[in-house]
């Protein structure tokens, strides 16, 4: 068990530039005990650079906390510090821009987690689903800038998975999101079971979906071909690809990089 912190000790700590940081490879100290290091940090997104004493990291370890409606309060700042930013380093432009597109796309999973859902819309695409989402996305971005994974999160998001696939046990999104869940946990016989039952991973509608999973597994050219398919049958998709983590380990690649056009960062 890790050092338990008073959340006012923590924003104290992330206050002190440097106080916190165990190193490139590791990256913030939350404090929490349902946080667990891990041996270096798995993917490398847009949130390089970014300050351990940063309206951004207090962000993250207010996720950590399951904190959401304090973690929105910090991504909104986070982004007018970005911006801030911006104007005073202009050589830093193209990294700072990745920064500020990170902290948008924190910030619109915390608007989605701050509030408890109303349980009167019963229907999983309402509540349970894109809740479970957002959550993912959020331990995927707490082990990207801190190499520490939250083992509270986890839970939640295998339960809330597993509950979405009692009552529709056809979802092929779910099913996907699951599969490339276990691979992130280095848990990979257990993703390809669950991969093995999706329906229909060929069509077009979950070629994102279909990417990620074979992002989290490891299977770089698939990923990129359900990657190229995916933008091609919904453009938009190519703002959330940019943002989120599930691609961290595709960015360096010169066909990510060529088909999403990634804010690249200094000296690049």
């Amino acid at each position: 068990m890790g050092l338990r912190l008073n959340p006012l000790c923590l924003l104290v700590l992330l206050a002190l530039p440097g106080a916190v940081a165990e190193g490139r490879g590791h990256g913030l100290r939350t404090g929490s005990a349902h946080v667990v290091v891990v041996s270096s940090t798995p993917s490398q997104g847009l949130e390089e650079g970014i300050a351990r004493s940063s309206w951004y990291a207090k962000g993250i370890a207010f996720d950590a906390e399951g904190r959401f409606e304090e973690s929105y309060q910090a991504y909104v700042k986070a982004r007018q510090q970005f911006n801030r930013q911006l104007k005073r380093r202009p050589r830093w432009a193209r990294m700072i821009r990745g920064w500020i597109l990170k902290a948008e796309f924190q910030l619109d999973q915390s608007r989605r987690l701050r509030y408890r859902p109303h349980y009167r819309y019963r229907s999983y695409r309402n509540v349970n689903f894109h809740h479970t989402v957002a959550k993912h996305n959020k331990w995927l971005a707490i082990r990207a800038f801190t190499g520490q994974s939250s083992s509270k999160l986890r839970d939640q998001i295998l339960d809330e998975y597993t509950r979405v696939l009692r009552q529709r046990r056809s979802d092929d999104r779910a099913r996907l999101a699951l599969a490339a869940f276990y691979h992130e946990l280095g848990r990979h016989e257990e993703g390809r079971r669950e991969f093995a039952k999706v329906r229909r991973p060929g069509v077009t509608y979950v070629a994102k979906d279909v990417a990620y999973y074979h992002t989290a597994a490891g299977n770089v050219e698939q990923a990129l071909q359900f990657l190229e398919k995916a933008v091609r049958y919904r453009s938009s998709d190519r703002n959330y690809i940019m943002r989120a983590n599930d691609f961290d380990r595709l960015r360096g690649h010169p066909r990510f990089r060529k088909l999403v056009g990634e804010p690249l960062g200094v000296g690049h």
